[in-house]
């Protein structure tokens, strides 16, 4: 297994060197163990019982986990003094889940929160763990990069202007037809009739990439759909959100001041568990497209929980 840390996500390798000091100023000697797995890796791994899940299931398919272990000569997983409990509370005070906090809990994990503790909303974003590493070095990072698209030789024309579908990007439109997850016609639908989308990009033969909360299938969904599957929806403007009741879905969801794990913890409120009920005040994206929810806590806090973390109450 791989131990090359410039395999992981850059905010992952940053976070990995700010906990390693962190937990060095704590006596707390600390190693990584295991960085990015490949398909054949984690095949490994579940053949020997150590993962339970297939390629690429796993947040260390996509760069965005790393193990652990310590690392001052009283063995490698010596529990004594509470090791991978205080090492976990540091990981998560920087913005990390802490792999100990499972329902299984995997108390050498460590794995970045944008995307939930599963890889599932990974998978429904960027298709695969390649198109999801070209997006890590662009130079623009305001808009949800696109799945790799496969070729189709039935559409393989030269795409015009994005106009003449008649959106533009920023436009926000109503599903009236099926939007897919992984590519044209090539992934399975995540969005159908009814659901309020935003179109962000434009992919081959004029194809839209749409982003948004897709109401009829639930959660947060990015994909691709032909234009004559959506209709343009009555411009939102000058209209004020609309609150709504949520309810945390994950233990230990870190409560921020912005939009994106970039941005600083809550002091006022730093948390939210499993079942706690806040009113969500507005939506944003991340800088890595992920939508996150502007939040109002007991009423008087205001915060970011990404999306992923909250289903309607």
């Amino acid at each position: 297994m791989s131990r090359d840390l410039t395999l992981l996500h850059p905010v992952l390798q940053e976070k990995w060197k700010e906990l390693q000091k962190l937990c060095s100023s704590q006596g707390l000697v600390i190693k990584n163990t295991s960085t990015l797995r490949t398909a054949a890796e984690q095949a490994e791994c579940v053949a020997k019982g150590t993962s339970s899940v297939s390629y690429p299931h796993s947040h260390h398919n996509w760069g965005t986990a790393v193990d652990f272990c310590r690392n001052d000569g009283t063995g490698a997983y010596n529990t004594e003094g509470r090791f991978f409990e205080r090492v976990g509370a540091i990981a998560e005070s920087i913005g990390l889940i802490w792999g100990g906090s499972f329902s299984r809990p995997d108390r050498p994990h460590l794995q970045l929160a944008d995307w939930g503790k599963t890889a599932d909303l990974l998978i429904d974003l960027y298709g695969t763990p390649e198109a999801f590493k070209n997006t890590w070095y662009m130079d623009q990072e305001d808009t949800p990069p696109a799945p790799q698209e496969p070729q189709d030789p039935q559409n393989s024309q030269e795409s015009k202007d994005p106009a003449e579908t008649g959106f533009a990007i920023g436009d926000k439109v109503i599903v009236a037809g099926t939007i897919y997850g992984t590519g044209k016609g090539t992934g399975g639908a995540i969005a159908k009739n009814s659901a309020e989308m935003y179109i962000v990009d434009y992919a081959g033969a004029n194809y839209p990439y749409c982003w948004g909360v897709a109401k009829a299938a639930g959660g947060t969904r990015q994909g691709w759909a032909a234009p004559e599957v959506l209709k343009a929806a009555e411009s939102d403007a000058e209209t004020e959100y609309v609150k709504w009741p949520a309810v945390c879905n994950e233990p230990m969801t870190n409560v921020r001041t912005g939009a994106g794990v970039q941005n600083s913890i809550m002091t006022a409120w730093p948390l939210l568990g499993v079942g706690n009920q806040v009113d969500v005040i507005g939506q944003g994206m991340a800088p890595n497209g992920v939508l996150w929810y502007k939040i109002l806590i007991a009423n008087q806090y205001e915060g970011w929980v990404c999306g992923a973390f909250l289903d309607p109450a």
